[in-house]
């Protein structure tokens, strides 16, 4: 079992994943184990094979006032749902072990508190199974495979290149090294990393990119028209909080300088997703690879919207860290509204390669 390094945990009793309007799901044993103790009155939503446990509102019925779980009060830790009990771990089974990240939407996890990780880890191991990956070759997109011991030569040179740019150079990288002769497989790492060429119009896309995602966590399905006060820098509102033009929190931004609070947390946050083979567990790495370099620029972008709104002059860890709930809660880990719209955005990319190359064949 290997643990992400450096990190600990212990439960604050703060009930936030029992507040997120998440949808647990049970088996019919399960239900029909807890239903006669009636532990609430009409606990479960009936769904094909089983049930979720029902809400009100955005919490579950299952939390009483005091902000405790009832299940785990009268019945014990093990009685609650998997989900439940493994929540905030994000174990992967790789062919070099059990891999043990956390979600940073844990109030815990997210500042580093409690007991080192592998205090917990018999607790983790008998939750299983759990997802795998690296048994068969990954996908760099849908046409070029990565093989595991490959793939972890590309996770340590990206561990490398977390602060500044080095993200985005190693996806364009990728993007220039894929429009040229068709690659049925990443083989030699330092050609497919090799630094693209330089292209204006690469500012131009991570923008466009950064306004789509914005769009997205600010409404999901439906954010075509904050799309388009984005781009045209309308007055816009923001997680019901800052309201203003995009222009005036970018100046807002090179005002307040860097904020070390926000670099500190994103490279942590980045190399949890790392750890945990965020790369190889959804479609491409190309597409996760663009999120996460994203990563950074949202990161920066809603604590200093936070911040704004707050009237302060400076960002404040607290303001970082509700960007990073944004980003577990409605991108990347709990929600999939990054992964809906990423094939777009690497697809424009990838014709803005393909273009420059057809441009240096004809010249």
């Amino acid at each position: 079992m290997h643990l992400l390094p450096g990190q600990n945990y212990d439960c604050l009793r703060c009930a936030r994943s029992c507040t997120s309007s998440w949808r647990v799901q049970v088996d019919q044993d399960y239900v029909s184990r807890l239903l006669p103790l009636r532990l609430v009155e009409d606990g479960f939503e009936p769904r094909e094979g089983g049930a979720t446990l029902r809400l009100e509102g955005e919490r579950c019925v299952f939390l009483d006032q005091g902000a405790s779980c009832r299940i785990h009060a009268q019945l014990g830790a093990t009685a609650k749902p998997s989900t439940c009990q493994l929540f905030p771990f994000l174990p992967v089974e790789t062919p070099d072990g059990l891999f043990v990240g956390a979600s940073f939407y844990c109030t815990a996890i997210a500042q580093n508190h409690g007991r080192p990780l592998v205090e917990h880890s018999q607790d983790i191991a008998r939750l299983g199974p759990f997802p795998r990956v690296g048994f068969k070759p990954g996908q760099v997109d849908h046409h070029c495979r990565i093989d595991w011991k490959t793939y972890q030569q590309l996770e340590d040179e990206l561990r490398r290149r977390l602060s500044g740019r080095g993200l985005g150079q190693a996806f364009w990288g990728l993007c220039w090294w894929l429009s040229g002769e068709p690659q049925a497989e990443l083989v030699d790492l330092d050609a497919a990393l090799a630094e693209g060429p330089a292209d204006p119009f690469l500012n131009w896309l991570e923008l466009a990119c950064l306004r789509s995602l914005c769009a997205r966590i600010e409404a999901p399905g439906a954010g075509l028209e904050l799309l388009a006060a984005l781009e045209k820098d309308q007055p816009v509102r923001l997680q019901g909080r800052f309201s203003g033009r995009p222009s005036e929190l970018v100046a807002f931004m090179q005002q307040a300088g860097p904020s070390d609070a926000v670099e500190e947390v994103t490279t942590r946050y980045l190399e949890g997703l790392l750890f945990r083979k965020f790369l190889l567990l959804r479609p491409t790495v190309l597409e996760n690879l663009l999120l996460m370099h994203m990563v950074t620029h949202l990161m920066r972008f809603y604590s200093a919207a936070f911040a704004m709104a707050a009237g302060r002059q400076r960002v404040e860890s607290s303001d970082v860290f509700e960007a990073l709930d944004l980003m577990e809660l409605v991108l990347l880990t709990h929600s999939s509204e990054g992964f809906v719209v990423a094939p777009n955005l690497v697809r424009f990319y990838r014709e803005r390669a393909e273009t420059l190359r057809q441009m240096g064949t004809e010249s």
